[in-house]
């Protein structure tokens, strides 16, 4: 056993945030990489070559809120290596006014994002290139300094999504101890969950579901036709959320809306949250919303969740955690305290 493996003896032992059998651990270039893919020795050194490529994409972030610099370098399945296939987080403060108060942070590129736009811009990514065909990522890899590895939030999920394939690798490592875990796609993004029939639903969440359903009907979509709603079910009431298209592309989420919307009242005992769509499955991007929420509510593993695909006229059940199985919230990066005072602050106002 090397000396970094007994740095990190945990993992010998796999922890729950790296999976929940004993994953072997070897050491490729300067890493030691969780090898829970079961991949061969070839995909294991593209890993190591990714990881160093993330980690000097790492040194070019711009996290001026955080301070928490991340980067990320891209495969696909054109057979050389690019530069240009890497990318580092950035995020933006700004005003429009000329206070000189501190500027709030207002947006941020994550290093996964800019990691994409680069290889749309300079290698082909998403176009046809012959003899290869569509380019497509193969393997995605991450690197920040955080005491243990974490892939990609569930924004990024999309962003990779829409130029991956099923078997698609994701590496997430970090500097502290060069300790890496090579997974696949679907391990990050689940898309099968038990059924539960109508007739187990007790009558508040059978309430639920319609509301999600007339929320379905009548969201603002002219330009993505996606007729998707949601509620919340709190220990008081329910609240309908509904997406409403802009077009500037960013887009408000059904789920995102019926969560705001129970905060708003600072109803925050949230109990179920129930999602329709043609295929009832959440994005990323609102898997992330989910997480986090669940996070402050302390409820990863016990908030319920219901997701009604229209097309197949079916329900399906799981909780935060499963949804999104290795997510991580605000809780997970240093601002437990916050979040709690938070949501004193915001129960003692209701």
């Amino acid at each position: 056993m090397s000396q970094q493996q007994k740095q990190h003896p945990q993992i010998q032992d796999a922890p729950s945030e790296l999976g929940s059998f004993r994953a072997e651990t070897i050491q490729v270039l300067d890493w030691n990489i969780v090898n829970k893919a079961r991949v061969d020795d070839s995909v294991l050194l593209d890993a190591a070559k990714l990881l160093n490529m993330a980690a000097h994409a790492r040194e070019s972030a711009l996290p001026h809120h955080s301070n928490f610099k991340v980067g990320c370098a891209l495969k696909t399945n054109l057979p050389a290596y690019s530069p240009n296939l890497s990318g580092a987080n950035s995020e933006y403060l700004g005003s429009f006014s000329n206070a000189t108060t501190p500027i709030p942070l207002v947006n941020a590129q994550h290093a996964e994002e800019s990691a994409v736009a680069s290889a749309i811009k300079f290698d082909a990514l998403g176009r046809t290139v012959s003899p290869y065909g569509k380019v497509y990522i193969t393997m995605s890899a991450t690197v920040t300094a955080a005491p243990e590895p974490s892939p990609s939030c569930g924004n990024c999920l999309d962003t990779l999504k829409g130029y991956s394939q099923p078997d698609t690798y994701i590496v997430s490592g970090t500097i502290t101890g060069n300790l890496a875990v090579i997974q696949h796609f679907e391990d990050c993004a689940p898309v099968h969950f038990p059924e539960i029939l109508p007739e187990w639903l007790p009558d508040r969440e059978l309430r639920l579901l319609q509301e999600a359903k007339i929320a379905a009907k009548s969201g603002f979509v002219p330009i993505s036709g996606d007729l998707s709603g949601a509620a919340v079910l709190t220990s008081k009431e329910i609240y309908r959320g509904i997406r409403r298209d802009q077009a500037d592309y960013h887009c408000s989420s059904a789920l995102r809306t019926a969560v705001d919307h129970a905060f708003c009242h600072t109803d925050l005992d949230i109990n179920t949250i129930c999602y329709v769509s043609k295929d009832g499955l959440p994005v990323g991007k609102d898997r992330q919303t989910i997480y986090d929420v669940a996070n402050a509510l302390q409820a990863e593993d016990t908030l319920r969740l219901l997701l009604y695909s229209t097309d197949e006229d079916k329900i399906y059940t799981c909780s935060p955690r499963e949804l999104l199985p290795f997510g991580f919230g605000a809780c997970d990066i240093g601002l437990e305290s916050e979040v709690q005072a938070t949501m004193s602050k915001l129960r003692e106002g209701a």
